[in-house]
């Protein structure tokens, strides 16, 4: 049974729905988001959102282990590249002492609560499905690091699972910049909130999340290294278990933009034969109409 919290968010006990009413309407009451965003400049308004997050997840009763913070220099810009497992992975990645500007797919601006939130952390909203998303993410992320602030992206580009592959828009960011990558690993934080594959939200969770050393990366193997680095992190992390991509629990979700890391031959193939299929039904169909 589920327990209506706010709009898209349910707990499947009633506990876990008397805990969360209160909290979930005073951090997403709209005069809260608002007073986040009307910070009269971008210190004040990185300072207040980061308030907002670290409440959020206490509320959450989100029990987090965070590893590597040495390795962060509050005074310098980096790219943020983290695994990415929800949209709760936002508000983890704002407990970093750094002032981040965040890549985020535009359609979450037309849900709630999502679309307040978004309105009052500024992020650069993209298609990633539109051939000018990449073009989009280099020109406002050259514009954030002038401003000094870190650019945070989620290089696999969904949250299906740690078998999703990293996409290369990240590398082409990495190499314009010029800035060293920071690596961000992340295992747990599906289980907080399950959206977009349920409304469900979890008090208690257990979630990992270990920064590694910043460094370079401009090359495709260098790239790939860090990866599979970040992905055996996540696996082996004996705190919280990453999300695993299941297609039969899961869907295939035909019309978006991913690709499974060639690392998981199996998984990969079964994507790639439903996508063949996928395409032929839609040829025969589309013959049929004619």
């Amino acid at each position: 049974m589920r327990y209506p919290v706010a709009s898209n968010v349910a707990a499947t006990t009633l506990g876990d729905a008397a805990r969360l009413v209160l909290p979930a309407r005073r951090l997403l009451s709209r005069s809260r988001i608002q007073q986040v965003a009307s910070a009269r400049d971008d210190e004040g308004r990185d300072s207040a959102i980061r308030r907002w997050s670290s409440e959020l997840l206490q509320a959450l009763g989100v029990r987090l282990k965070l590893g590597g913070l040495p390795h962060v220099d509050p005074r310098r810009p980096y790219l943020v590249l983290s695994l990415h497992e929800g949209l709760l992975d936002v508000p983890l990645l704002l407990q970093l002492p750094v002032p981040m500007t965040f890549v985020a797919r535009a359609d979450l601006a037309a849900e709630r609560p999502m679309d307040r939130i978004l309105q009052a952390g500024r992020p650069i909203l993209i298609n990633p499905e539109a051939p000018s998303a990449l073009r989009v993410v280099l020109r406002e992320a050259e514009r954030a690091q002038v401003q000094g602030r870190s650019v945070a992206m989620f290089p696999q580009g969904t949250v299906l699972g740690v078998e999703t592959s990293f996409q290369r828009g990240a590398l082409a960011v990495a190499r314009r910049l010029d800035l060293p990558v920071l690596p961000v690993v992340i295992a747990g934080s599906h289980r907080i909130w399950e959206h977009p594959f349920s409304p469900v939200v979890r008090t208690g969770q257990r979630v990992h999340m270990e920064v590694l050393a910043p460094r370079r990366v401009a090359t495709a193997d260098e790239y790939r290294a860090l990866e599979r680095e970040m992905k055996r992190r996540a696996i082996a992390s004996r705190w919280a278990s990453p999300r695993r991509y299941l297609p039969e629990r899961d869907g295939y979700w035909d019309g978006y933009r991913f690709a499974i890391d060639p690392d998981y031959a199996a998984l990969d193939g079964q994507v790639a034969r439903h996508r063949r299929e996928a395409a032929a039904d839609r040829a025969a169909r589309a013959t049929r109409t004619v």
